[in-house]
């Protein structure tokens, strides 16, 4: 057969142009203004670029409707290494026999195939007939975007198409009543059947859609899918898939009576009842509420009514109002508090089972403990761990176990956690944070959170009490025992739970230390007063007014020297006069800076408006009252 002649005369191509024997012409099967059909003027065979497909000359004089199209039949309906005929046959071509899937454009135009069957309904309204009709074996047809499906057989479909996950009378639902509610059927003749705006999945229950977005423009939806396990799975499924993507759509499943058939649906019910039981089960439909999640990464969860009905664990102390088990505990203070000092004396008393920490009672006896140094080297811990357990009848040694890093810069954490699995500690001590860590810059909350997070991992997983020594920032010493003073990010402030402050004074050997911050515990504020003595601290009582302690020798001497001439009691202008003979050189506004700074402490006393009372009591003194 001449094939050139076929395209060219009997077809009639338009805007035909051969390159060999491969051709390209407008398609005559779609409205086209740019060339999108292929011939083959050797073969016989051609596909169009544009979604018809392609086939033999054969069958494209069937899709073209062209009289007589039974003389195209020749050898060219064999298989082809491009092209598969399938042995397509207009009174065949839809058998149940015929069971493998069909490319629609490769036998006949698509659109010819929909007028075709969907002509034929067997089930009611004109508007959906265009989704359903019979086929010439007398099966069901389904109509959809994609391609064709035979009821509970197979496809035909367009060429490289995907018809797994389509919406069954998609285009009717966009013109539905979006103020009613949509019902999602489990089956196409469900959907059809239901005099209600509803849709079906080209895969029933077993399958939802990749983009079902069109459903969320509808304020409820019921879904409505089969009495039996399939079904009830499959509507929990799509369900959680809506609320998920939208959740502010109500979501309903009906709920079939319990004494019907496994695997009753909507279309048995029209035939059984008229829809009276899927009615019922629409009554009955419960809305669908995600479940809340028994468990989340990082979280425990609790209901209301699991927590009514739970008791607190009360907060167990190891040393009472100074170190409560199970927290993340940290001390920090100033340079030459001695605070690493403090933390080996209360971490060898834990351990020995001591019956007191600086007047605090220790609940526990013996726990094992792990120190950890970070700063001062193997030797120096060794020359502080003597001097200081000197003090106690030293019987700790199965409980004690420190390690101590060199001057690298490093993470710890594997280490510790290493050392932990093999040791058991109940408390672990690190002197000091900023040295078991390679993160620089603790200011920045993203560096901070890489060690509160790998602390976090080491208490959680090894249940263990964590102790950490920190620092002050330089600087600022009058402004005492605050916790903004202290090294790090508001998140290593947050992720603490116990906070304790040391300062030194401007008495030698002389500290003060209080609670900061607590979590979940009583909060005692008082300013506890601590003597350091031969590698020993030893606590001296509360401290009501700790200014005078925070005064540096320099403004002391300052203030002393102007205050040893100005009478006993004197007003602004005579320490005016005073300070301008001590102090030419400097500014009047420095002078009464000087006066306002020592009339807040017990050295001046302010009797009324600009008169002041000298009180020369040693600060020193004080001491031996606490």
């Amino acid at each position: 057969m001449n094939y050139q002649h076929f395209f060219e005369y009997e077809v009639g191509l338009e805007r035909l142009k051969w390159k060999g024997d491969e051709g390209l012409s407008l398609c005559p099967l779609h409205d086209d203004t740019k060339p999108s059909f292929s011939p083959n003027r050797d073969t016989g065979l051609w596909y169009c670029h544009s979604g018809c497909g392609g086939g033999n000359i054969y069958q494209l004089a069937v899709a073209l409707n062209m009289d007589n199209h039974r003389q195209y039949i020749d050898s060219s309906t064999i298989d082809s290494k491009n092209y598969r005929t399938n042995g397509y046959e207009p009174n065949n071509a839809l058998k149940s026999e015929n069971k493998q899937a069909i490319d629609v454009g490769k036998m006949v135009k698509y659109v010819e195939l929909k007028n075709r069957y969907g002509e034929r309904s067997e089930l009611g309204e004109t508007y959906k007939n265009k989704y359903i009709g019979k086929n010439d074996n007398e099966e069901i047809v389904f109509i959809y975007p994609k391609g064709i499906k035979i009821h509970k057989k197979y496809w035909i479909k367009e060429a490289s198409t995907d018809c797994s996950n389509q919406i069954f009378m998609v285009d009717e639902m966009l013109s539905f009543d979006k103020s009613k509610p949509l019902y999602i059927f489990e089956g196409e003749k469900d959907a059809i059947a239901s005099s209600l705006q509803g849709i079906s999945f080209s895969a029933g229950a077993g399958s939802i859609p990749d983009d079902i977005t069109p459903l969320y423009d509808f304020p409820e939806i019921i879904i409505s899918y089969d009495n039996d396990k399939a079904g009830n799975d499959g509507a929990e499924r799509l369900a959680e898939r809506i609320k998920k993507e939208s959740p502010s759509i109500i979501v309903k499943i009906i709920q079939w009576d319990k004494s019907l058939p496994k695997g009753y649906d909507v279309y048995d019910d029209g035939k059984e009842t008229g829809f009276a039981k899927f009615h019922e089960a629409v009554v009955n439909a419960t809305e669908y509420q995600i479940p809340i999640p028994k468990e989340l990464k990082g979280f425990t969860i609790m209901s209301g009514k699991e927590a009514s009905n739970t008791t607190p664990k009360p907060t167990e102390w190891i040393i009472e109002n100074v170190l409560p088990k199970g927290f993340n505990s940290c001390i920090a203070g100033t340079t030459g508090s001695k605070k690493s000092m403090w933390a080996i004396q209360l971490a060898l008393s834990v351990a020995n089972g001591e019956k007191e920490f600086c007047n605090n009672p220790i609940n526990t006896r013996g726990l094992k403990v792990l120190f950890i140094d970070t700063e001062i080297g193997e030797d120096e811990l060794l020359r502080r761990f003597h001097r200081i357990k000197s003090h106690i009848a030293w019987k700790g040694d199965d409980n004690w176990l420190m390690m101590s890093k060199g001057g690298t810069t490093m993470d710890i954490w594997e280490q510790t956690k290493e050392m932990i699995a093999a040791f058991r500690p109940e408390l672990v001590v690190i002197d000091s944070m900023y040295n078991a860590t390679s993160v620089a810059d603790f200011s920045k909350p993203t560096g901070m959170s890489k060690v509160t997070d790998a602390l976090s991992i080491i208490k959680d997983k090894y249940k263990v009490t964590l102790l950490m020594v920190a620092h002050f920032n330089k600087g600022g010493h009058e402004l005492g025992l605050m916790i903004d003073r202290m090294q790090g990010s508001a998140v290593f402030q947050n992720w603490i739970e116990f906070q304790i402050l040391m300062i030194k004074t401007n008495i030698q050997d002389f500290n003060i230390w209080r609670v900061a911050k607590t979590r979940g515990v009583f909060h005692d504020e008082s300013y506890i007063g601590l003597q350091w003595d031969d590698f020993w601290f030893t606590a001296k009582g509360v401290i009501e007014d700790i200014n005078p302690y925070l005064i540096t020798e320099q403004k002391k001497r300052k203030w002393m020297t102007i205050l040893e001439d100005c009478p006993q009691k004197f007003d602004t202008n005579q320490w005016l006069n005073v300070f301008n003979s001590k102090f030419p050189e400097m500014s009047e506004r420095t002078a009464k800076t000087w006066l306002k700074e020592a009339s807040g402490t017990p050295m001046l006393k302010k009797v009324l408006h600009g008169v002041y009372e000298k009180n020369l009591e040693l600060l020193d003194e004080t001491i031996n009252d606490n």
